[in-house]
C-alpha cells in the first residue's frame, strides 16, 4: 500500500553561546574535519546548527557569528554544496582558491584536501552521495568510459539562481518541515532535483561528454515489458538502471527504445504513470475529510506543487484542485 513505508529523518538542532558543542555536531552529522576556532567579538557570539538527513540526502544551516572558523578536510565522495548567507572567507585547495562572501556559493572539492577560513559565517549546506547524482546523470550520458566527477568549486556564471532556489527548497522540505519521516517517493524526487541542479550549476565531466542516444532499434516487446514494470512499481523509487535491469537491456538502449516507440523517456513515462495514480486518488478523495492536493501529489513523489499542477493541467486539462472538488 502506498505511503505505509517511510524513511527516518535524522535531525539535530543546537543553539548556544559556546562553539565547541556545535563544532562536535558539525563533525558528526555534516562533515568530518579538523577545526580551529577563536572568538573575535564576544558580545556577538551566536552559534546555531540545524541539520536534517534522510538516506544520504542532507540539509544544514550553520551559523557561527562573532567567531573565526578555520577548518581542514579531505577528499570525499559525498558532495557538499553551500550558499553563503553571511560572512566572508576563503576556500583553498592545492590548485585553487575561492573567495567567499554573502550570496556566494561553492562545491567542496572531491579530488583534493581543502582548507577554509571563515569570519562570521552563516551558510546553508546540502549533502548528497556522488552515486545518487551519477544515477541521474546516467539517464542522459554514457558514463561507462568516464565516471562522473565534479572538478570545480565555483558555480558556472549564470547558474547561481538554480542552486540558490534548490538549496532553499531543500531547506524548507527537510529542515523547516520538522518531519521525522519522509515518504520514499518524495525523497527520490528530492534527490533527482538535487542531482539535476548540481549537474547544471557546478563544472563536471558530463559537460565534456557528448550525449549519445544509445544503440539502434529495440523490439517493441522490450519496451512493453519495461512499461509494464514501471506501471506495476510506480509507487516505489525507480532509477533508470532498475528499469533497464527489469527489461534486460542497458539504460542507453532503454532510453532509445522509449524514444522510438513511445516518443518519451523511461522517466517521462514514469511521471505519467504517477500522474495517473494521483488523478485516481484525487478523484476518489474527499476534501471535507481533509484530503489535499499537496498531500496526494507528495504521495506520488511530486514535491513541487506548482510543477505538479502544471503537469496535471497539461495531462488532464484542469487543475488538480478541480478534480479534488468535483
Amino acid at each position: 500500500m502506498v505511503g505505509t513505508v517511510t524513511i527516518s529523518v535524522e535531525r539535530a538542532e543546537i543553539r548556544t553561546g559556546e562553539a565547541d558543542p556545535a563544532v562536535a555536531v558539525v563533525k558528526e552529522l555534516v562533515i568530518d574535519h579538523r577545526a580551529r576556532i577563536s572568538v573575535t567579538s564576544p558580545e556577538r557570539v551566536r552559534v546555531e546548527v540545524r541539520s536534517s538527513t534522510a538516506d544520504g540526502l542532507g540539509a544544514d544551516l550553520l551559523r557561527f557569528t562573532g567567531i573565526s572558523y578555520h577548518a581542514e578536510g579531505e577528499a570525499s565522495d559525498c558532495l557538499l554544496a553551500a550558499v553563503m548567507l553571511g560572512g566572508r572567507g576563503q576556500l583553498t585547495t592545492r590548485k585553487d582558491q575561492l573567495t567567499l562572501g554573502a550570496g556566494g556559493m561553492f562545491l567542496a572539492p572531491m579530488d583534493s584536501n581543502w582548507t577554509t577560513s571563515l569570519e562570521d559565517m552563516t551558510y546553508a549546506l546540502v549533502r548528497i552521495r556522488l552515486s545518487d547524482v551519477a544515477d541521474q546523470a546516467a539517464g542522459r550520458y554514457d558514463l561507462s568510459a568516464r565516471p562522473l566527477r565534479f572538478h570545480g568549486m565555483a558555480a558556472l556564471p549564470g547558474t547561481e539562481p538554480v542552486w540558490a532556489d534548490t538549496s532553499t527548497f531543500l531547506y524548507r522540505r527537510l529542515i523547516d518541515s520538522g518531519a521525522e519521516t519522509i515518504d520514499p517517493l518524495m525523497l527520490d524526487s528530492l534527490k533527482r532535483l538535487t542531482a539535476t541542479a548540481l549537474l547544471t550549476t557546478f563544472p563536471n565531466s558530463t559537460m565534456t561528454t557528448d550525449y549519445t542516444p544509445g544503440p539502434g532499434d529495440m523490439a517493441p516487446a522490450v519496451v512493453r515489458r519495461a512499461a509494464q514494470f514501471i506501471d506495476a512499481h510506480a509507487a516505489e523509487p525507480l532509477t533508470l538502471a532498475r528499469m533497464a535491469a527489469a527489461a534486460r537491456v542497458s539504460p542507453r538502449a532503454l532510453q532509445a527504445g522509449f524514444r522510438r516507440h513511445l516518443d518519451t523517456t523511461p522517466l517521462g513515462y514514469l511521471r505519467r504513470a504517477r500522474l495517473a495514480n494521483a488523478h485516481r486518488d484525487l478523484s476518489a478523495a474527499d476534501p471535507a475529510a481533509g484530503a489535499t492536493v499537496e498531500a496526494i501529489a507528495a504521495r506520488w513523489g511530486f514535491t513541487h506543487p506548482a510543477r505538479f499542477a502544471a503537469w496535471y493541467r497539461e495531462e488532464y486539462g484542469v487543475p488538480p484542485s478541480r478534480t479534488l472538488r468535483d
